[in-house]
């Protein structure tokens, strides 16, 4: 009766403290952001990604460096030397004994191994977390040996709806991966 008692006026505070967010021409409620999730710190450049169509984005602070990925398209490693790679969006493979994914793409230019790990992460500079823990090997047809990269992501599908459900049917109709662009949400 007490947790219940006090699960409920926690309720009551979170609600009265929900002010809208305005991103751009949309208007964001902070209550429709789940909590300890990134884009309530910077929801516009998260917004702005996912409008691009980028599923995730990452990033790490010691070499800085940035990766974002179109599951659909593309992923792109870049860092402000001057160093990237663009390789074809590949297929991830999924790790047996844990909850990682890794892409493993090579194009003309070199090697991008993108591992990304369910894991929450700290950003150490800013403070910020984030859902995945991000391992980049990189390796340019010069190099001899792989770099080794390390940050945190997050994936920007329809944030608000996060990512522990797969729709199964609308009004008894059974949903179909074909039916949509980036296959069942």
């Amino acid at each position: 009766m007490i947790r219940t008692l006090v699960y409920f006026l926690s309720v009551i505070s979170f609600w009265g403290c929900v002010q809208p967010l305005k991103t751009g021409n949309n208007i964001f409620k902070k209550d429709s952001i789940i909590a300890n999730n990134s884009l309530a710190l910077q929801p516009d450049k998260f917004r702005t990604k996912f409008e691009q169509g980028i599923d995730f984005i990452a990033s790490g602070n010691e070499l800085f460096w940035i990766l974002e990925i179109d599951f659909d398209k593309s992923m792109h490693f870049k860092m402000p030397d001057g160093f990237e790679i663009h390789t074809p969006a590949v297929e991830g493979v999924k790790a047996m004994d844990a909850n990682v994914t890794r892409y493993n793409a090579s194009t003309e230019k070199g090697t991008l191994t993108v591992q990304i790990q369910k894991l929450e992460c700290i950003n150490d500079m800013s403070g910020e977390k984030l859902g995945y823990t991000v391992t980049i090997d990189t390796k340019n047809k010069t190099d001899k040996e792989y770099r080794t990269y390390k940050g945190c992501g997050q994936y920007l599908a329809d944030y608000r709806l996060h990512d522990i459900w797969l729709l199964d049917s609308i009004n008894n109709k059974k949903m179909v991966a074909a039916d949509f662009l980036k296959g069942i949400p």
